[in-house]
This record gives structure tokens, sequence and C-alpha cells, in this order.
């Protein structure tokens, strides 16, 4: 039987880890090696439970601390009650159970970067308890460069790629 591996929170702990969505290329880094550019976006990050945190706003709320899960594909997943204008989506889950999720367009921040009409999976009790969503690959592929710093507890975002 073939060995299988998920890089998941317990990997990036202690490390500082890139994910280039241009060059399809994932690397380890040393602090000194992260690039302070222009276009970089700063979001707090912290562990918890096993998992990784980030501070995303929806729609101009205050920021919320989210499951950063990059084996999600959908942009956002949020806990909300009574949002208006929610329709019923469906999809496939992991495990290929189907799967109906409302769904609406929402206004995402993450530090300086602002995405007006990110579909947003809504959801009326966390999925997870005292997180308020997850952020996944829809969302954090929207930038060319993502690298996770656990030592610092940032993660910082760069190169917003237009076309989404």
């Amino acid at each position: 039987m073939p060995w299988k591996s998920r890089l998941g929170a317990d990997f990036f702990r202690g490390r500082v880890l890139q994910i280039d969505f241009v060059g399809r290329k994932v690397r380890l880094l040393r602090s000194s090696q992260i690039e302070n550019a222009a276009d970089l976006s700063l979001v707090g990050m912290k562990a918890s439970r096993g998992a990784l945190l980030a501070t995303v706003s929806v729609n101009g709320g205050k920021p919320e601390w989210m499951r950063v899960d990059t084996g999600c594909a959908s942009a956002l997943q949020w806990v909300a009650n009574g949002v208006t204008g929610v329709a019923a989506a469906s999809g496939v889950s992991v495990g290929l159970t189907a799967l109906n999720i409302p769904t609406t367009w929402t206004t995402v921040r993450l530090g300086s970067t602002t995405f007006d009409s990110v579909p947003t999976g809504v959801h009326r009790r966390p999925i997870f308890h005292g997180e308020s969503g997850l952020l996944g690959n829809g969302l954090l592929a929207r930038f060319e460069r993502v690298t996770f710093d656990t030592k610092a507890g940032k993660l910082l975002m760069q190169g917003r790629r237009e076309g989404f």
C-alpha cells in the first residue's frame, strides 16, 4: 500500500512555509528569506487546538479568527446568523458526499487587501468550536504567494492575482 501524507498544521509548526501558487511550489524558508515587498498583506495568525487560525474581516465587521484550511477548495466558509441574500448552493465535499451549503457574496478583508464578491458558504453554528469559519484555497490562491510564519504568528500574502 502506498504511503500518503498531508501537510497539516503539525507540519507547519515552528516553520516558515511558503505556497507559491504561480510557480506551483511549496518552499521551506528561513525568517530572513521573507520578502518585504510593497504589495505584502500581513494577517495575524495563531495556532489553536492543532489548527492555524488567521484574522479575517467579512462585510466590514471586526476581524474574526478563522481556520486556514489549505485543503478547502472554496474561498470562505463563514459562521453568520441573519445574513440576507443567501441562496442554497450544492457541491461535493471531501469523500464525494453531496453537500448543500447556503451561499452568499461577501466583501472580505485580509490584512490590507480587500476582495469584493467572494462566494461564501454561510453556517449558523461554528464548524469548529471557537472559530468563525474556514479560509480556503479559493481565496488564498488569489495571491501569487502565501507565507505561513508560524514562529512569528504571521500570514503574509503577496502579489494579488487578477482574474478570479
